[in-house]
């Protein structure tokens, strides 16, 4: 009895990595074939599934520059003294012209 085994050393994986990417653009049409995925990252049309790419990120997380457009500076003032918001004109030049520099 003999036996031929055939191995495909490429892994069939269903979902698209682009689909989770924040820097996709994609288009669908009716059928799952009639999409248009273009890459605002490398600015190139990806032609074929992808399942590992080095320039890959994730729609849910932020970048830490997103996360420090929406942070809140808490303070306190001494000790004994309680926590909480602070007004802009109280806050350190430095931290001040850091601020302004986000907004831009």
């Amino acid at each position: 009895m003999s036996f031929n085994l055939k191995f495909d050393k490429t892994p069939n994986f269903s979902a698209n990595l682009c689909e989770t990417c924040k820097y996709s653009s994609i288009v669908k049409g009716c059928r799952y074939k009639d999409q248009i995925i273009y890459c605002n990252e490398m600015g190139k049309d990806i032609l074929f599934p992808v399942n590992e790419c080095s320039s890959y990120a994730t729609k849910n997380a932020q970048s830490l520059y997103e996360m420090k457009q929406v942070a809140w500076i808490l303070t306190t003032k001494g000790k004994g003294k309680e926590i909480g918001f602070v007004k802009r004109r109280e806050l350190p030049e430095a931290i001040r012209e850091e601020l302004d520099d986000l907004r831009e």
